[in-house]
């Protein structure tokens, strides 16, 4: 158990997690195809004290030409299945109680062309307010669309736990031309972790860097396990590599190596005879 200060935790692990849904957008949207409505700001983080009130806004725009009716409900931010490719917003688990805790000033309104509206919202955290993290989501939804603004909020006084393992996946016997490395993290703390990682590729004989990935990053949800598979973006000559994962992850770095090895594919050998 590591007791951390957790200034910037929250900042950090929710654009990392947003990052990885919404690629170079931080706003969560469902269903169809949506155009035209837009809310600012796209994600909220703050701490809150066991019985505090707080109080804040959405910005919710009407961008195109016609009229909008418009719903504003309060969903969850759930990734208790593991299923990082689809989380869910209305199960509600250990760490989405702030969904039941949040009141908005207004759920029904029609917005005119270029019409903007404020949703002031209300946040009032029991005593008996569980430690650690809590996600929610804001919906602005127009018909089977909608679109949220992410609130992650830390739960101060409490017992805050940063706990996040890395284990290399790695494939030793690899048939692409464009192999990969994989690693799995697994939080067993009561807050978000934002990891950041990097990949870099050698020849095992001559010591010779082939590939060097950028610096990336992701969010990992507290209580759940996170698969990452990087595809090495080069094709390889076959032979033997030995591949670095390095890591940053709860303020400590770490290394992962693995050697792996290129194999002919099976129709690599077909085409052979």
């Amino acid at each position: 158990m590591r007791r951390v200060s957790v200034g910037g935790i929250f900042a950090a692990f929710l654009a990392a997690l947003i990052y990885s849904f919404a690629a170079q957008s931080k706003v969560v949207s469902v269903g169809n195809e949506f155009e035209g409505l837009l809310i600012s700001p796209a994600s909220a983080s703050m701490e809150l004290s066991k019985g505090e009130i707080y109080t804040g806004a959405m910005a919710v725009k009407n961008s195109t030409s016609s009229s909008m009716n418009v719903t504003v409900s309060v969903g969850s931010y759930n990734f208790d299945s593991g299923d990082y490719s689809n989380p869910s917003y209305d199960d509600i688990g250990q760490y989405n109680e702030i969904a039941k805790w949040i009141n908005l000033d207004k759920h029904n309104f029609t917005l005119q062309p270029n019409e903007v509206a404020t949703v002031q919202y209300r946040i009032a955290v029991p005593e008996n307010a569980p430690d650690g993290a809590q996600y929610a989501t804001i919906f602005a939804s127009v018909g089977n669309s909608r679109i949220g603004m992410v609130i992650s909020a830390l739960i101060r006084g409490g017992n805050i736990i940063e706990r996040t393992d890395v284990l290399n996946k790695t494939s030793v016997f690899q048939a692409a031309k464009r192999p990969h490395a994989s690693f799995i993290a697994t939080n067993d703390g009561n807050v978000g972790s934002s990891i950041g990682y990097a990949i870099s590729v050698s020849d095992t004989f001559t010591g010779e860097v082939v590939y060097k990935s950028d610096y990336q990053q992701l969010g990992v949800y507290p209580g759940t396990d996170r698969y990452c598979n990087v595809d090495i973006d080069k094709e390889l000559n076959r032979g033997v590599y030995d591949v670095e994962i390095s890591v940053h992850v709860a303020g400590e770095d770490k290394t992962m190596r693995r050697m792996i090895i290129l194999t002919p594919s099976i129709l690599d050998i077909g085409l052979f005879l």
